[in-house]
């Protein structure tokens, strides 16, 4: 067991993280390129898989495909359970206001949002919640983003901070630069690369963790099972890195293969003869005839243009197989898709994808997960509000909850429903007037989402007055002609 307080252990903490450099590295690397694919990065990544299959010459040749993110797309539909705000009903609290004040003006729903969609990216995230200038402030912190070490039970999480140190730095100087904030159950500090305290200008630091036996973390993930971190991958970056690469080779192949290439065959003699021409529309090709050396006539050169076949159904096909186990693994039905077909087949194909992408949802799974996360989120809120009470300084006024330790509460999370187009949800609410299981003014409401009858009615009112008024000014005679020149010549005459 470590032994925080004392300075050896924790430079054997930092020691540990640097001990376990090979899996910690390709845990981070996997986690900056997962994220530069999310946040758009694409390109770089691509060309390294396109260098890592061509040489240099043809990469630099090809046509590199980068826009298509799929990895964000899917992130963002599946990752539907704060897209409207679920309904959080407190028991115990008696500042009712001040207890919703860690709610609506820390942003917990965008930020639990985010974390949603980089769960559904990497699998895995962190959210820290922490008071800074006496604001609760909610951090996602991504896979490359926090280390934690695991022993008997025991978590202990570092989070690196290099703002300070550079690359021209000898190691000494790179280590005194370098912050690590550390919460354990006891322990709260921040140290520098050496394992020695950062004092911030205090005389004495106190180290010892304000919340203790809370930590400020919620891990979210599914489970842990050998380590902290999940070994599964979401697949996301990794699929949408093939799409790009398989399209840019498609491109690739159109450009090599797609003109028919002009050759000329003919004897040495007639060959060594010709002087290299450009061909083109407009232009004459001289080709000349040599006397043939057995003096059966004269020799000359034949043009003709061969044309490649690419098997660009072979492409298309790999692409295919591709969509298909990636639709597998979103639990899609794989049939609903195809790029075969008539000529039209591929861009509706694609397209097919992309509305199938919206019908993807959030699991009963990803609803648990997240009922546990406000669950700890609470008791991290409850934690704070102790542990600060009466204390404006790191909490101000607004976030102080009297008796915060006996606060329940429950939540409503809204059902994940089937995507539906604006097209698709008219049709239905029509169909539903036609059966009379809804009224007209019922499908309106629905239609233009108001909640009040009364607005809905007045609403249609004015529909009605301006589609009087438009058919009045239409029925109206319109001026003739020779109505129109008289009118222009007296206008002319004054």
């Amino acid at each position: 067991m470590l032994r925080l307080d004392v300075c050896k252990d924790r430079q054997k903490l930092i020691n540990f993280f640097q001990e376990e450099g090979a899996y910690e590295h390709k845990r981070i690397e996997e986690s900056k390129l997962e994220c530069d694919i999310y946040e758009g990065r694409i390109k770089e990544r691509v060309k390294s898989r396109l260098l890592s299959k061509y040489d240099k010459e043809t990469v630099d040749e090809m046509e590199i495909v980068s826009f298509i993110n799929m990895a964000k797309r899917v992130a963002k539909q599946e990752a539907s359970i704060y897209k409207e705000a679920p309904v959080r009903r407190f028991q115990g609290a008696k500042d009712d206001s001040n207890i919703n004040n860690w709610y609506s003006l820390t942003g917990v729903k965008s930020k639990f949002l985010k974390s949603n969609r980089f769960f559904k990216l990497q699998n895995q995230n962190v959210i820290y919640v922490v008071p800074k200038d006496g604001r609760p402030e909610i951090k996602v912190l991504k896979k490359h983003q926090v280390h934690v070490y695991m022993n008997e039970g025991e978590k202990v999480y570092l989070l690196p901070n290099y703002s300070m140190t550079a690359n021209y730095m000898k190691e000494e100087e790179f280590k005194r630069n370098t912050r690590f904030t550390v919460w354990s159950k006891d322990y709260n500090f921040i140290m520098d690369g050496n394992g020695e305290l950062v004092s911030n200008g205090e005389e004495e630091v106190d180290i010892k963790n304000p919340i203790s036996p809370k930590l400020p973390f919620i891990d979210v993930v599914y489970d842990f099972e050998d380590s902290y971190w999940s070994g599964e991958d979401s697949g996301l970056a990794e699929f949408t890195i093939s799409v790009n690469c398989v399209f840019s080779d498609i491109l690739y192949i159109m450009k090599m293969q797609g003109f028919a290439i002009g050759a000329i065959t003919g004897a040495d003699e007639v060959l060594s003869a010709i002087q290299t021409q450009k061909v083109g529309a407009g232009r004459w090709l001289k080709l000349p005839t040599v006397p043939s050396s057995t003096g059966e006539g004269d020799t000359q050169a034949d043009v003709k243009f061969i044309s490649p076949s690419p098997d660009l159904e072979a492409s298309l096909s790999i692409l295919e197989s591709l969509i298909y186990a990636f639709l597998t693994s979103r639990g899609v039905d794989p049939k609903s898709f195809s790029l075969s077909g008539d000529g039209q087949s591929f861009s509706s194909g694609w397209e097919r994808l992309l509305s199938l992408i919206e019908k993807f949802e959030a699991s009963m799974e990803d609803l648990d997960l997240y009922r546990g996360v406000e669950m700890q989120y609470l008791e991290i809120v409850k934690a704070y509000c102790i542990a600060y009470s009466g204390n404006n300084e790191v909490l101000s006024e607004e976030f102080q909850v009297s008796e915060a330790s006996s606060i329940t509460a429950t939540i409503e999370y809204a059902r994940p429903e089937m995507i539906e187009t604006t097209s698709e949800r008219n049709e239905r609410i029509n169909e539903e007037v036609k059966l009379g299981s809804k009224s007209k003014i019922q499908g309106f409401m629905e239609m233009r989402r108001i909640e009040d009858r009364e607005e809905a009615i007045e609403e249609l009112y004015k529909i009605k007055d301006d589609n009087e008024e438009w058919d009045s000014i239409f029925k109206q005679e319109a001026p003739k002609t020779n109505q129109i020149e008289s009118e222009i010549e007296e206008e002319e005459e004054e």
